[in-house]
């Protein structure tokens, strides 16, 4: 299967990737590159996931079993060395220093947290937090993107440094939980990050400096087609899975035939879904669980409108309060799963493989979001076998919230039976490719999402096809079909 992506001032590359070969179009730039930017907010954070998703960008969320709470030495995370130091002791006195950077619970609570830890400068070698010493993240290679979630006011900034030791941006915090990042331009490392600055402004002789989570980096090149593949979120997901459900036959379990109160198994789609509340977090403290969860009428609407969904239940009736983490298991895994996410833009989505490895995550970028995730057709470890739903601790509650329209279906659209071996697409929309071996009758099929297929138009012979592409499409999906071999 051959897909051709198109932008404009571009030159045609062949790439290898998952689940199928690519012709893609990268900018082709004279001179300089473009400069880069700050980008902040849950629609850079998506970006990034996407990127370790599609890219396999480092992601560091300080919660791994190697990482103790104290003072934090240098890590090694996708080949890249990490150095942490805190460079400024402002409290008691301001000087300059040079401590390790301590992980702590989040917030300062030293009572279990659900095992969420956070950065923040020392003010001393043995780890003690204050709140106000600026610290830095160093990268032994420069990267060309570079995000983090920061923690505590709007005084919080975030500085972006060049390997010269050059400002290439800085942030302050436009809400107190915010994430924040540096996009590149081009190829040129001089627009590249060496070292993230976590500082704070100085309002009433206090610096607000707070802390740091979900470090992520990379330096893969953005540059293959839409794969198909991975975290989808918004209308395009409602769109594609809708597509699923009308063309494959995917399931969609909405909950409003079943009665409000707690729920532990649904029979759907030839599968036997299992839901759980896995942690009591109201009232204190936080306790793991094993509840059902709770069928609740849709939030906020009075009288109710007869719309049902869930949400982890706070005791073995059922009751809910909207901040306990719950989870979806399969009996079998799925090649894709979503589910519309609502509450607001601090919840969060995981899926997870059959192995238990977290394959992606995504924070809502809007209070009701449409988020899934789409595995490789042909790598049975991509696909879903759980998802959890959790969310982000703001003012000491979790905002984990509703969920509320199930679809899943592992039934693939055909696959590609003869492999296509090299090909071309100008900006004329000219296409061509050939394959190997030869076929007497062969067929070539286009698709713009991969389920809806129509013959192509064109020049074809037993090992080769060449026509144009109608309309503009961004994307374009070829196959070649055929019975017996050309003799």
């Amino acid at each position: 299967m051959w897909s051709f992506k198109k932008e404009e001032r571009m030159k045609a590359q062949v790439k290898r990737t998952i689940g199928y070969t690519a012709i893609t179009w990268l900018l082709s730039v004279t001179g300089s590159s473009l400069p880069g930017e700050i980008a902040y907010g849950p629609d850079a954070r998506a970006q990034f996931e996407e990127y370790r998703d599609r890219l396999g960008d480092s992601h560091v969320t300080f919660d791994e079993p190697e990482i103790t709470g104290g003072p934090l030495g240098p890590l090694t995370v996708g080949g890249v060395e990490l150095t942490f130091r805190t460079t400024e002791q402002r409290y008691p006195s301001q000087v300059t220093v040079d401590y390790p950077v301590v992980v702590l619970p989040y917030s300062f609570v030293t009572s279990t947290r659900n095992g969420t830890h956070t950065l923040m400068g020392s003010r001393s070698s043995g780890g003690l937090p204050d709140g106000q010493s600026r610290y830095e993240i160093v990268f032994s290679q420069p990267q060309a993107r570079v995000g983090v979630m920061r923690l505590w006011s709007t005084d919080s900034l975030t500085r972006f440094y060049n390997p010269s030791g050059e400002l290439l941006g800085e942030h302050q915090n436009t809400t107190s939980l915010e994430f924040v990042a540096w996009f590149a331009g081009g190829p040129d490392t001089n627009d590249w990050v060496s070292r993230v600055e976590i500082d704070g402004t100085n309002p009433g002789g206090t610096y607000q400096v707070g802390e740091t989570d979900d470090l992520f980096f990379g330096t893969a090149k953005p540059d293959g087609p839409p794969d198909k593949l991975g975290i989808v979120h918004g209308q395009d997901a409602v769109d594609r899975f809708t597509l699923y459900r009308e063309f494959l036959g995917d399931t969609l379990v909405d909950f409003n035939d079943l009665a409000n109160g707690p729920v532990r198994q649904i029979a759907a789609g030839g599968e036997t879904l299992t839901l759980k509340t896995l942690e009591r977090r109201y009232p204190p403290p936080i306790v793991v669980v094993d509840y059902p969860v709770c069928v609740v009428p849709l939030y906020g609407v009075n009288p109710p409108s007869g719309t049902n969904e869930l949400m982890g239940s706070g005791a073995s009736y059922g009751a809910p309060d909207g901040q306990n983490p719950y989870e979806i298991v399969f009996t079998n895994p799925q090649h894709r799963v979503a589910v519309m996410r609502r509450w607001n833009t601090h919840s969060l989505t995981r899926f997870y493989a059959e192995d238990g490895s977290l394959l992606g995550e995504h924070q809502n970028t809007a209070n009701h979001e449409f988020v899934g995730w789409v595995g490789d057709p042909g790598d049975e470890r991509t696909w879903v076998k759980r998802v959890l739903m959790e969310g982000l601790p703001v003012s000491n509650t979790y905002q984990v919230g509703f969920t509320d329209d199930l679809h899943f279906g592992s039934e693939l659209p055909d696959r590609d039976p003869i492999e296509i071996t090299g090909g071309y697409y100008n900006a004329q929309k000219e296409a061509g490719f050939s394959w190997q071996p030869a076929q007497a009758l062969p067929e070539v099929e286009y698709s713009l999402d991969l389920i809806n297929w129509l013959p192509a138009g064109g020049d074809l012979s037993p090992s080769s096809w060449s026509g144009t592409v109608d309309g503009d499409p961004e994307t374009v999906f070829f196959r070649v079909l055929s019975g017996k071999l050309f003799q």
